[in-house]
C-alpha cells in the first residue's frame, strides 16, 4: 500500500476519543461455572473494582458534539478538513465511556464506535475502537494528568508484518469542547497526522 494512503488509513482509524468502541462479547458462559471465591476474596475483588476519580474524569467527555477534523497526509502539507458529529455517554453503571462517531474522511463516509474505561486493578485507562474502514480492533492504554484534563494513550497498529506505534492525546479545552490528537510513526519519526476538535451542541 502506498505510504501516504497507509498514513491516511492510520489517521482515520484513530477517529474518536475517546476515547475509546463498544465491545460485543462472543464468549458463551460455561455450562458449569466455577465455584465462587470465598467471601473475603470476593469482597476484596469488588473493592478493587470500585469506581473512582478516573471514572469521574471520563464524564467530562459526555454529550452531543459537532466535530472539525484535520488530516495531514505527509509532513509540511496542508491538512484535509472534514466535519462530523459524535455522541458520548457513560454506560454500565457509569464505568465506561461509549462513543459513536459519524462523519467523513478523505471524501468518504466514515463511522466508528469506541469504549474507554479506567481499569482500577491495572491502574490505567484502556480504550478500544472499531470503524467502517477496518475489520480489526484498535486498543490503547495510558494515563491522565493530575487534573484529569489531558489523557494520553499509546498503542500499536498492525498491517501484515508492519507494526506502527501511535499516541493519542485528548485535551479538555473548556466545559464545552475538547481536542483529540493522533501521532504516529508510519514515516519513521513520530509526527502529528490528525486533529479533531469537539464542540458541544447546546
Amino acid at each position: 500500500m502506498d505510504r501516504k494512503l497507509w498514513t491516511g488509513v492510520l489517521a482515520v482509524s484513530a477517529l474518536t476519543l475517546v476515547a475509546a468502541r463498544p465491545l460485543l462479547s462472543l464468549v458463551q458462559p460455561p455450562e458449569d461455572p466455577p465455584a465462587a471465591a470465598d467471601g473475603d476474596e470476593m469482597g476484596e475483588w469488588m473493592e478493587m473494582n470500585q469506581k473512582g476519580v478516573h471514572h469521574e474524569h471520563l464524564k467530562q467527555f459526555v454529550g452531543n458534539f459537532t466535530t472539525v477534523s484535520k488530516f495531514w497526509m505527509a509532513p509540511d502539507t496542508e491538512p484535509m478538513e472534514s466535519t462530523g458529529k459524535a455522541v458520548n455517554r457513560m454506560v454500565l453503571d457509569d464505568r465506561y465511556l461509549e462513543s459513536h462517531f459519524d462523519g467523513e474522511a478523505m471524501g468518504a463516509k466514515f463511522a466508528g464506535q469506541g469504549l474507554t474505561g479506567y481499569d482500577a486493578m491495572a491502574g490505567k485507562y484502556v480504550s478500544l475502537w472499531v470503524d467502517t474502514w477496518s475489520t480489526g480492533f484498535t486498543i490503547a492504554e495510558g494515563q491522565c494528568d493530575k487534573e484529569g484534563k489531558v489523557l494520553t494513550l499509546k498503542g500499536e497498529m498492525g498491517m501484515g508484518d508492519m507494526k506502527v506505534a501511535y499516541r493519542e492525546v485528548l485535551t479538555i479545552l473548556d466545559a464545552n469542547s475538547y481536542k483529540f490528537e493522533w501521532f504516529d510513526s508510519s514515516m519513521g519519526e513520530e509526527r502529528k497526522s490528525m486533529e479533531i476538535v469537539y464542540t458541544r451542541v447546546k
